[in-house]
């Protein structure tokens, strides 16, 4: 081939290129101007809502929030002793699968962000393990996630057999690929993938509310509340009918439907398309600005410790981007420090276990901050940050603790 002919091949690649990166402009354009509309038609039309009252709405309770509820639903043991939520449960995807007709619960240990694992139900006894990885926020998967949560159970004298996990997805998203690193094949009989929005859901309303006892007044409330919050998200509820209406509205113009049901069907499925190529993008630009943020808290801790300079670090644990300080307690080595899993945290980690005696004086050093989370074999203490910035939190955490590294 001469170079004329190389060059006309360059020169219509380079037209392809160009012409799809214009088609990804259209496509974010687009999207960025339906979600400004649609929030638009919902601030123009909130006065449609009546008065409502949710708990949780007014807490705005994120992902470990559900993980929380759930865990305490799970734990709720009858008067004559049997864990009759968790057998309901159980139950409930017994009918789908088969595998969980194997479970038989006898003494469970049931926990929430052990390990960092969402759910973990252990019941040596009865000799099963079970995963509950929450993501009612469409949360994107880490890296080697569930892998990593089966080792951990599997750590905790589990064998595979014995292991079962239950994806909570918001409507049905499965597990990316790589969460399962080599499991997915020797999992797949023992996996379920559960929907808040049409298995949790509709569960709570069906089989949890009618075996409540009605003396349990304060449990009843808080599942209904739950049961509320949940419709809330979906639209469900009674009350925004209206408004879901109006937004609905607001789409079909926007989208240009025209009623013709298979035509509409098309072009609604095409906008979906786009809007998960959307966020397919916006993934990846958070993953480049968390790098950043990362990279420069590490500069900011630098500049604040810089007599600490060297014990200063910014790495991964296993699949876990963190930046922190290590420092020596009693001579036993601890980091406080940011990471990221699902959501940022900080806190004390400990890569070799507690220490009973360091844990009381870390948690006496830290008692003026409060809001602590200490249910973890490796931290002795995390925490969700309040402010805007978590590099301030870090730092106050640091100048705590700092006064024990003398002793």
């Amino acid at each position: 081939m001469d170079n004329n002919g190389i060059s006309h091949i360059l020169d219509f690649i380079d037209d392809i290129v160009r012409e799809d990166a214009k088609q990804q402009a259209s496509e974010i354009n687009f999207v960025m101007e339906l979600a400004v509309e649609v929030k638009r038609c919902i601030e123009q039309n909130r006065h449609l809502l009546p008065y409502h009252l949710n708990i949780i709405d007014e807490l705005h309770i994120n992902e470990n929030g559900h993980s929380r509820i759930l865990c305490k639903l799970l734990q709720y043991k009858s008067l004559s002793g049997e864990y009759v939520v968790l057998q309901s449960l159980l139950r409930y995807i017994a009918e789908q699968n088969n595998e969980y007709h194997s479970i038989y619960i006898k003494s469970p240990l049931i926990t929430q962000e052990q390990c960092r694992i969402d759910l973990w139900v252990r019941d040596r006894v009865g000799g099963y393990a079970i995963i509950f990885e929450n993501k009612v926020y469409n949360a994107t998967d880490q890296a080697a996630q569930l892998s990593r949560y089966i080792d951990c159970t599997k750590a905790n004298g589990f064998t595979d057999e014995q292991i079962f996990v239950v994806y909570l997805s918001q409507q049905g998203t499965e597990p990316a690929e790589q969460s399962w690193g080599t499991y997915k094949p020797e999992y797949e009989q023992r996996y379920m993938n559960l929907s808040f929005k049409d298995d949790v859901l509709p569960w709570l309303k069906e089989r949890i509310v009618p075996i409540l006892p009605d003396k349990d007044y304060i449990l009843r409330c808080a599942v209904e509340q739950y049961i509320d919050y949940l419709e809330g998200i979906f639209g469900l509820r009674t009350i925004d009918k209206e408004l879901n209406m109006k937004v609905e509205e607001c789409i079909k113009e926007k989208l240009g439907l025209t009623g013709q049901m298979y035509d509409d069907y098309r072009t609604i499925r095409q906008y979906q398309d786009d809007i998960n190529k959307v966020l397919n993008h916006l993934g990846a630009l958070k993953d480049k600005v968390e790098k950043q943020m990362f990279k420069e808290w590490k500069e900011a801790m630098i500049q604040h410790y810089p007599k600490l300079k060297d014990n200063i670090t910014l790495g991964n644990r296993g699949k876990d981007i963190f930046v922190g300080i290590n420092l020596e307690v009693c001579k036993h080595p601890i980091s406080i420090c940011i990471e990221r899993e699902t959501n940022i945290f900080y806190g004390v980690y400990c890569a070799d276990g507690k220490d009973a005696n360091i844990n009381n004086m870390i948690e006496e050093a830290t008692s003026y901050i409060g809001g602590w989370e200490n249910n973890s074999s490796s931290w002795y203490c995390w925490r969700y940050p309040d402010s805007k910035s978590v590099l301030p939190d870090l730092i106050a955490l640091i100048d705590a603790i700092m006064p024990l590294t003398k002793q």
